[in-house]
């Protein structure tokens, strides 16, 4: 994967439309570094490249693919990049695909702005293009009207690396492939060069408007991973102003949700980023680091297992712990040695562990409210 930042990136530019004042900002604020989840995401971006532009296969690439001190796995094999080439394969199918274009860096302004997207796809009359998008996370993003699709495709048609392929493209595509929300099927959103056009002239205003000596600033769930979060004014008043609602009024309470989300990712960025500048030596009023609470643990392990199989007034079920895998571990444990599981397949349930909140866009079905009999009515008004 091509490791080239500009100011204005393909991950960033929702941000920067959104909250021009995010651009000038990000530069002031310390890097908090990348999480283990980003890592992750990198590695496995590193094996769909290595399949797609490399000819190797995702098994060859297990214990062998790293990035930093993580190495790809059988695991991660099964749950995720296996799901990710049969969503691929399809995406290629339905465009009939007949060039590709990996992970090349493209440029709407030289040094400015522009980036990278995984995928991009041909087909075989030159008439359509597919740009296909990995995200590996739990955190589903939509694909239509998607920014980072379109600053990709706006920065192919106009580098002159890729300009002539989209000169001659009538109608894109727009593809999410994320395993962990879609499994093997990519979400799609097909687009027009007139959608092109409007997002070139809508970034252009809020770059002028980020080189404005005060530029707009807003808060909201644009805010995730942008380095100035924790020390924006417009955040601490959004999360001064949650304090203030009274959640056993109803239309606080909705206020109130709306923004939950956005202040609890807040809070816990700003602790992060307190962490890590106190490790580097920085100073912070009325805080400092100190150790957790320390729990016993067993200094040599295999000592102390061979102390218990020996031990004869220890019985060897009172010293070890075993339990049944899971429904999903034991599916990827036959996947990994070829065992069919639809052996078990009578014996899996799925049992939901109770409710949770969603916003009404939530593509799941609500839960009925609970019915109360007539006669349990009846009976609690006579009481």
């Amino acid at each position: 994967m091509p490791d080239i930042h500009l100011p204005i990136g393909t991950s960033s530019v929702h941000r920067l439309m959104a909250c021009p004042a995010s651009l000038s900002r990000s530069k002031l604020a310390p890097d908090s570094g990348s999480s283990g989840a980003a890592d992750e995401g990198t590695l496995l971006h590193t094996v769909m490249e290595n399949i797609y532009q490399h000819d190797m296969t995702a098994e060859e690439q297990v214990g062998e693919t790293t990035y930093k001190d993580l190495v790809f796995t059988s695991e991660m094999l099964v749950d995720q990049i296996v799901p990710a080439i049969a969503a691929t394969e399809k995406l290629l199918d339905m465009v009939d695909a007949d060039e590709l274009i990996l992970e090349q860096f493209v440029q709407l302004i030289p040094a400015v702005a522009g980036g990278t997207l995984d995928m991009i796809a041909v087909s075989s009359d030159e008439k359509t293009i597919l740009l296909n998008d990995y995200k590996f996370g739990y955190n589903g993003v939509d694909v239509e009207n998607n920014k980072q699709i379109l600053m990709a495709a706006a920065s192919a048609a106009t580098d002159p690396i890729t300009k002539a392929v989209f000169a001659k493209a009538e109608r894109f595509i727009g593809a999410i492939t994320q395993p962990k929300v879609h499994g093997d099927t990519s979400p799609t959103w097909e687009f027009n060069k007139g959608h092109l056009a409007e997002f070139s002239i809508n970034l252009g205003s809020a770059i002028a408007e980020a080189d404005r000596d005060i530029p707009l600033a807003k808060s909201g769930a644009h805010c995730k991973y942008c380095r100035a979060a924790p020390f924006c004014d417009e955040k601490k008043l959004a999360a001064r102003s949650a304090l203030l609602l009274d959640k056993t009024q109803e239309a606080d309470l909705v206020e109130a949700l709306a923004i939950v989300d956005e202040v609890e990712a807040w809070a816990k960025d700003v602790k992060k980023t307190a962490h890590k500048l106190l490790e580097q030596g920085a100073e912070i009023n009325s805080w400092k680091l100190v150790q957790k609470r320390a729990t016993r643990r067993w200094a040599d392990p295999a000592a102390v297992e061979d102390k218990i199989r020996k031990a004869k007034k220890i019985r060897l079920e009172q010293g070890f712990k075993m339990e049944l895998k899971s429904p999903p571990q034991i599916e990827k444990l036959c996947k990994e040695i070829g065992y069919p599981f639809d052996r078990f397949s009578d014996l899996v349930t799925s049992v939901s562990s109770g409710t949770t909140l969603a916003p009404e866009s939530d593509k799941r079905p609500a839960v009925g409210k609970q019915v109360i009999p007539d006669n349990l009515l009846a009976l609690v008004a006579k009481t």
